[in-house]
């Protein structure tokens, strides 16, 4: 269906409702769409396979050419409308209120040269909790000056998705929000968003692959990288000019290439350069030698520093010792624990034992006749199972 330009929409908006299974094309004609409504989005798709939404091109480089819709709420929302397709479109909001422009709860979903700017929330939501939304592919998305994130993506069913050549820039949250999995994301920019934060991966964020990152260092990015607690396991590639990248605690096990960035690490087992040719130090976390069913060694080694309290004359004393470094530790591993200095003191260790997850509990006996404090060190503890 061609819709000629100055073709005028509904106060209610356009809903495209269709049997299964029936192909619907609408194809706008070059020019703008103004849609003045303020409850309903511009266009809705609800329960609708197949649809294509495609425009004349969208604006490059300020050029007002293509095809603009532009609206009070959310430009576009596709819910149950697996494989939609949109394209060659710009869809321009009111620079208020809370709404994105566009919002995917369908799995599939493909935009490719659109762009999304001056919305009043996230330029893009794609939100696995309403429907399933896996497998989304933005190609060629430009996402500016919106009131939310370029992009927030957290649902554990709106993973598998890919992006390419995606820019974010100038909006008033993140460039990025990614909290689920199986994101592959190659030869994106994300630019001055007001937050600081370029890439922010958050709890749920695992197993993704970010390549190509790119963030400008101006005052605002305090954190143009940011990995929260639980996010594990992503690998973010030549991440140029993000000179500041930052692991919370628990955002763990994560590779980073780049040699140019200033790495804050509270995490373990993450991977990245401290200098322009080596890695960071690291402790090894694991190591199984044979089959999954058939492991007849593993080994951890983790190092943490412990401060013992005094223990009574002629007493022999457990004290335990929870730490982040320890997370990998379990009840079942039998540890073996070395010390960087000598433990002189009256007070001594004879036992050491995981008393719990990430616990290392070390009893120590002091057979003298006065109180005395073990030595403070950092341990070194090597684990089997």
């Amino acid at each position: 269906m061609f819709v000629p330009n100055g073709t005028t929409f509904d106060p209610g908006g356009l809903t495209i409702t269709a049997p299964a299974n029936h192909p619907i094309h609408l194809i706008f004609d070059s020019g703008v769409f103004t849609y003045t409504g303020t409850t309903s989005p511009a266009i809705t798709c609800n329960g609708v396979g197949g649809v294509i939404i495609e425009g004349a091109g969208r604006e490059t480089n300020g050029n007002n050419t293509g095809t603009t819709i532009s609206g009070n709420v959310i430009g576009i929302t596709a819910t149950n409308c697996d494989a939609i397709i949109v394209k060659q479109l710009n869809l321009t909001g009111p620079s208020s209120g809370s709404s994105a422009g566009v919002y995917i709860a369908s799995n599939s979903a493909h935009l490719t040269d659109v762009q999304v700017g001056s919305f009043g929330g996230d330029g893009i939501t794609i939100d696995g909790s309403a429907a399933n939304a896996n497998d989304a592919e933005l190609d060629h998305v430009y996402c500016f000056s919106n009131g939310g994130n370029g992009l927030t993506s957290l649902s554990s069913n709106g993973q598998d998705a890919v992006l390419v050549d995606f820019v974010a820039q100038a909006n008033t949250g993140d460039g990025i929000r990614l909290g689920n999995s199986l994101t592959v994301a190659t030869g994106i920019d994300l630019e001055g968003n007001k937050s600081g934060i370029g890439l922010h991966l958050m709890s749920g964020a695992v197993n993704n692959y970010i390549a190509g990152f790119v963030d400008s260092v101006k005052p605002q990015n305090v954190h143009p990288t940011l990995l929260e607690s639980g996010a594990t396991e992503n690998v973010i590639w030549n991440a140029d000019g993000s000179v500041l990248v930052t692991f919370s605690a628990g955002a763990n096990n994560n590779i980073l290439l780049n040699p140019s960035s200033t790495v804050t690490d509270s995490g373990a087992g993450n991977r990245y350069f401290s200098s322009p040719s080596a890695w960071n130090t690291v402790t090894t976390n694991g190591l199984s030698v044979g089959p999954a069913n058939h492991q007849f060694f593993n080994a951890k080694q983790v190092s943490a520093a412990i401060t013992p309290t005094f223990v009574g004359p002629g007493a022999c004393v457990e004290q335990t010792f929870p730490n982040a470094a320890f997370f990998s530790l379990a009840t079942s591993d039998i540890p073996y624990v070395s010390s960087n200095v000598a433990l002189l003191g009256k007070a001594f260790p004879v036992n050491y034992r995981i008393s719990a997850a990430g616990t290392l509990a070390i009893t120590y006996c002091n057979p003298s006749a006065s109180s005395a404090t073990p030595t403070a060190s950092t341990v070194t503890v090597t684990t089997f199972h």
